[in-house]
């Protein structure tokens, strides 16, 4: 092979990589009254839109990767759960409420039966195009005791992939997995019986 050749292929080769980064995140809240083995079934609302420029919570809650995300990510932590569609749920959350952990609002969460409230805000995401892709997206979960009217864990994540010239397809739901991976590490598992 000669050498214009092999640069060729090694210019195909270096624009198809893909590099996935975590940023360093902030550490997970746990409230004093956490306990995983008390927690007998989460009820995990659709996912909140809170992006500053286009939310879209229809196309976001839709998309298969979010859909796979939840079922993936979610439920590696052993809880039973339900998983609700209804946007109608998140008609009560303000961002004034949950950065005050407004009491009143947590406990308008989800259907009345419920008691632990599993909510996933999606923060920001964001494609920057130059050399290659750039795709960037921030999430945060917060698990609620209705009862108590408090929050028992609540972690931020992020997702960031540079992907080359070549590459980029499907970097949206990539991006939609990972940061819900980001998010659902910190929550513990529930202790097997």
């Amino acid at each position: 092979m000669n050498s214009t050749a092999s640069r060729i292929l090694a210019l195909a080769a270096a624009s198809t990589l893909v590099s996935l980064a975590w940023a360093k995140e902030p550490e997970a809240y746990f409230s004093d009254d956490f306990d995983a083995k008390v927690i007998d079934h989460i009820t995990v609302l659709p996912v909140l839109d809170h992006r500053i420029e286009n939310p879209e919570p229809e196309a976001l809650n839709n998309h298969r990767e979010m859909k796979r995300a939840i079922k993936i990510h979610v439920g590696k932590r052993r809880y039973p759960m339900t998983v609700e569609t209804s946007l109608d749920y998140l008609n009560v959350i303000t961002r004034d409420g949950l950065e005050d952990q407004d009491p009143k609002m947590i406990a308008a969460l989800g259907p009345e039966h419920a008691r632990y409230v599993l909510l996933l805000v999606f923060e920001d995401s964001a494609v920057k195009f130059g050399v290659g892709k750039t795709t960037t997206a921030e999430m945060t979960g917060y698990l609620f005791d209705k009862e108590s009217r408090s929050v028992l864990w609540r972690h931020t994540g992020s997702f960031k992939m540079k992907s080359g010239i070549v590459t980029g397809i499907g970097s949206k739901g990539t991006a939609l997995l990972q940061v819900t991976r980001s998010v659902m590490i910190t929550l513990p598992k529930k202790p097997k019986e």
